[in-house]
């Protein structure tokens, strides 16, 4: 290779311009030190091959970004050169990420902007790795816009489903509530609520007894309701909202210490919905699975998967996480950020299932207050700090202030 030559890649490749997106795109793979403080004074060696830079290590000594070093392979396509990492960080990421999810109605910046990554925070006890509020003046009213966004828009998806189904239902007393299809999806998952008793219209009546009721005793029923709303039988679950016979209204919210009604299916998918939203905007964070470090992000994945009484909430999360309905998925191997594009059906299914929950809450007369579920979910995840306080007309909300 002679001197011109590379002196022209160099000053191409130093300036990190993107590539043509019609020529050959190779992936960029990152490894090194992610402690930050490190990273300030850290420079990185960077193969160049087939016109694509990849880092491959960082040298034991600091240079300066100018200081670059042919070293031609047989083939004449590789060189290596010494880039900043500050510089590397902020002009190339591993790959592209995908938009959040709705932004074009999610006003996802006005959280994302304040929240930011601390490695092993010294400001808590014990150190801890994660997203942080920022505290900025303008936090609590950004954070309640959020919220607001939010609200709307899976009310303006749950308003376009409902008027897709009737307004009035039958009430048949007996036959199958859901096709065996269903049941034979479900029915082999260990505890599984869907069995051929709970697949029988009859059986809920029985249940209900004849001043129809239902308690804590009728979890399974609650599960079913779970798995009704994953697999989009609005039909049927709009059907028993309406059943004189079925209080379907007293499963939403079942409580014996802990609880497990089927309210379960918004609080599972609201948090990985928000999470994992938020974790596509920090592509930094990407890189070599550096996002498993956050505490945020282990606790998430357990409550998302974890097995416990009627946890049939968990069933389209285990499924995403570890391609099986069934809890015995390793937690530590899980990669969720591999397939982006898979990421983002997941993202898909969990605005569904939020926006089929309000369908049918609405319908069985459950007050909904989503600005209040968002801001307890954002709160609980990153200690972001909210208030529970009266609204004037005697109705308790959650706010961000």
């Amino acid at each position: 290779m002679g001197t011109g030559e590379f002196n022209q890649a160099n000053e191409k490749y130093a300036s990190f311009e993107k590539p043509d997106r019609n020529k050959d795109r190779r992936e960029i793979r990152t490894t090194g030190d992610s402690d930050s403080a490190r990273q300030k004074s850290m420079h990185y060696l960077v193969k160049f091959h087939r016109n694509r830079p990849v880092r491959i290590a960082p040298p034991k000594d600091s240079l300066s970004l100018s200081s670059i070093i042919a070293h031609p392979s047989e083939s004449g396509l590789l060189k290596l050169c010494l880039i900043n990492s500050r510089d590397w960080q902020s002009k190339i990421s591993s790959r592209p990420s995908p938009p959040m999810h709705q932004s074009h109605n999610i006003a996802w910046d006005s959280l994302t902007s304040n929240l930011t990554f601390i490695a092993e925070n010294p400001a808590v006890t014990p150190r801890r790795t994660d997203f942080f509020p920022r505290g900025l003046p303008s936090q609590a009213s950004s954070l309640n816009h959020f919220a607001r966004t939010v609200a709307t828009t899976i009310r303006m998806f749950s308003d376009t489903e409902r008027a897709k189904y009737p307004t009035k239902f039958d009430a048949p007393l007996e036959g199958k509530l859901f096709p065996d299809s269903i049941l034979e999806r479900y029915s082999s998952i260990l505890y599984s609520s869907v069995t051929p008793k709970s697949q029988l219209i009859e059986h809920w009546i029985e249940r209900a007894g004849p001043t129809p009721s239902y308690n804590t005793g009728q979890g399974d029923l609650a599960d079913v309701v779970k798995v009704l709303l994953a697999e989009n039988r609005l039909d049927q679950l709009l059907m028993l909202a309406h059943h004189p016979r079925i209080p379907l209204h007293e499963l939403h919210q079942l409580s014996w210490g802990h609880s497990f009604g089927w309210d379960h299916v918004m609080q599972w998918a609201l948090e990985a919905y928000i999470f994992f939203n938020v974790l596509l905007s920090k592509p930094e964070l990407h890189a070599d699975g550096r996002y498993k470090s956050m505490q945020g992000y282990k606790f998430a994945l357990r409550i998302l998967t974890n097995s416990t009484d009627y946890d049939a909430q968990t069933y389209p999360h285990r499924e995403f996480f570890f391609g099986a309905f069934d809890d015995g998925g390793n937690v530590e191997r899980a990669d969720p950020l591999a397939d982006f594009n898979k990421l983002h059906e997941y993202l898909k299914m969990c605005f569904r299932l939020l926006y089929r929950y309000d369908v049918l809450a609405r319908e069985c007369g459950v007050g909904l207050d989503w600005e209040g579920n968002v801001a307890h979910t954002v709160g609980y995840m990153w200690k972001v700090k909210t208030d529970y306080k009266e609204n004037g007309r005697n109705v308790w909300i959650t706010r961000f202030v």
